[in-house]
């Protein structure tokens, strides 16, 4: 099964990801160049025969974003973090023997390149940051006159970019200038992350599912503990959920804001949910911890889709006080996967019904049948109207529940003593 990665950047970051995708078995790099990032406008649309997109950084990501709304194609860009600032500083300062002082950056988060001066223990007052996403348009002319204006003032004796045509526009301006590197991981990050999402594409039998994992109240908890004890909370924390998500076979990606990311398949998500791994997780951390957390899954047909209902899911759970996590579908519909004590009657209820070969929205609903009519027994013709299903459906479903032993035929019940009499049906273990 080879996937075909359609690469977009600049002939030396494209190449970059020709020599890195060696490096992986079945993927192919299909190559499509530009001079300005706002060309890949046009050339996300001549890439349609490709299985995935990756792009060679942020900024042709966002300016391609639009047009990729339109596209059924799942997309991923290589990341620019903390360790491109922190491996750019190291060239800085010995391949060009400068101090780390008087630049003028521009980046898309400007926490990466703070966070890095306050691990080498700098000060930034003589450091000018731009932050890409406030610049109109991601205008590559106007992000080029602020480091000009800065130049022209003497305020700074380099720039460090991380666009290539802002770079090329500074050395016609006889401006020093450095367009920052891709380190080997960054490349390898995201060639990883384009095939998994490539895997999943083809494999027609899955869903994408995407969880985004977040601690709530975060300010508070961070605020109570001071800086190195937050740190150490957060360390903690991510080794947790690198623990059960290795388990599960899903892949784990830090996000902004100390938000986590968890990304599978289908299949993987079911096996996290029928085997209470996902409980014994949020329970672990609140022990450990002492900490409450909001998790919200989304699955889909395509990635943007999955990420667009996981963020649903996760604003459902950070608007509640307590350890949470839900799940929003592709059909619109909030399932509520983690109980408290109160509630673990579905839970148990739903690891049961999973053991009969349900979908988890299947499961999920039955159970808050079953749940609604507080285990009274039922007719196949009750759960029908109840789930707005076909009586035929109904009861092909009760069947497949009551030949593994789920379910079980408690008698029979004439409706208006007239016609046949329906079976009736009770769950047969004592969830109460």
């Amino acid at each position: 099964m080879n996937i075909r990665v359609a690469a977009f950047g600049t002939k030396e970051t494209v190449k970059g990801l020709e020599n890195y995708s060696k490096l992986f078995s079945n993927i192919s790099i299909v190559p499509f160049t530009y001079q300005q990032p706002k060309e890949c406008v046009d050339l996300v649309e001549e890439a349609y025969t490709c299985d995935v997109f990756l792009f060679a950084g942020p900024v042709p990501y966002l300016y391609a974003k639009n047009a990729l709304e339109q596209m059924n194609v799942p997309y991923t860009h290589v990341p620019f973090d903390e360790l491109m600032v922190s491996h750019t500083f190291f060239l800085l300062a010995t391949e060009y023997q400068m101090a780390i002082r008087r630049l003028s950056i521009d980046i898309m988060n400007p926490a990466h390149v703070t966070e890095v001066l306050n691990d080498l223990g700098m000060e930034q007052k003589d450091i000018f940051i731009h932050d890409i996403h406030e610049i109109p348009g991601l205008d590559i002319a106007e992000i080029v006159k602020r480091h000009q204006q800065l130049w022209d003032q003497e305020a700074i004796d380099f720039v460090l970019t991380s666009i290539d045509a802002v770079a090329q526009a500074l050395k016609e301006l006889n401006i020093p200038c450095l367009k920052m590197p891709i380190p080997m991981k960054n490349f390898l990050h995201g060639l990883q992350e384009a095939k998994t999402l490539g895997q999943i594409k083809l494999s027609e039998t899955s869903r994408i599912v995407m969880g985004l994992v977040k601690i709530k109240n975060l300010d508070r908890v961070s605020d109570s503990l001071g800086d190195f004890q937050f740190e150490q909370l957060l360390l903690a924390f991510h080794q947790i959920l690198l623990n059960y998500t290795h388990k599960m076979d899903f892949s784990l990606y830090k996000g902004h804001y100390h938000q986590f990311i968890i990304f599978g398949t289908k299949g993987s998500f079911d096996k996290l949910i029928s085997d209470n791994h996902l409980s014994c997780f949020v329970k672990e951390i609140e022990k450990k911890l002492n900490i409450t957390v909001a998790v919200g899954f989304g699955s889909g047909l395509t990635a943007r889709q999955a990420e667009h209902n996981a963020q649903s899911a996760l604003q459902r759970a950070l608007e509640e006080d307590e350890s949470i996590c839900y799940l929003y579908n592709e059909s619109g519909a909030y399932i509520y996967l983690l109980n408290e004590e109160e509630d673990v009657n579905k839970e148990s209820l739903m690891n049961a019904l999973l053991t009969c070969g349900l979908t988890l929205e299947t499961a999920s609903r039955f159970a808050d049948f079953l749940l609604l009519r507080q285990f009274r027994p039922f007719t196949s013709q009750e759960y029908a109207e109840y789930a707005n299903v076909t009586t035929r459906t109904a009861a092909r479903l009760i069947k497949k529940m009551t030949d593994t032993g789920v379910l079980e035929s408690v008698g029979e019940r004439k409706i208006h003593d007239m016609g046949r009499p329906r079976a009736i049906y009770q769950i047969k273990e004592n969830f109460n």
